[in-house]
């Protein structure tokens, strides 16, 4: 999905567009772009959880450590995905004028949580 929207992003000033037509296709474009690169990135943490718990055998009886392996990635896991949906999110907002401070505000709370979210799960 990501390569057709660059693709279509390079080719764009081939198109016989207005400038209105061409700066809505652009905003149009980097929208999609984002929620590409969000979706990979919302994938690769699932593919990350999987994998790391593939080799585990988490079905045996009394097998504490298994079990909280598992919620420290499911709990990792669910981080991920709140902080890659709202660094989504705030890169969308930042995209318009008349909300990019809403977006950056977004973005700034966002990196500060991350942040004590990492510190508390060391």
């Amino acid at each position: 999905m990501t390569v057709p929207i660059l693709a279509l992003i390079l080719l764009i000033h081939t198109w016989p567009l207005s400038p209105e037509g061409m700066q809505f296709v652009r905003k149009l474009l980097a929208i999609a772009l984002v929620g590409a690169v969000t979706w990979i990135l919302r994938r690769a943490a699932l593919l990350a959880e999987a994998t790391i718990l593939s080799g585990k055998d988490l079905n045996r009886a009394g097998n504490f450590s298994g079990r909280a392996l598992v919620t420290r990635v499911s709990v990792l896991r669910k981080i991920a995905m709140v902080l890659i949906t709202v660094f989504a999110f705030a890169a969308v907002l930042m995209m318009f004028d008349e909300v990019r401070d809403i977006g950056r505000s977004i973005l700034a709370s966002a990196g500060i949580a991350g942040i004590i979210l990492g510190l508390a799960a060391q």
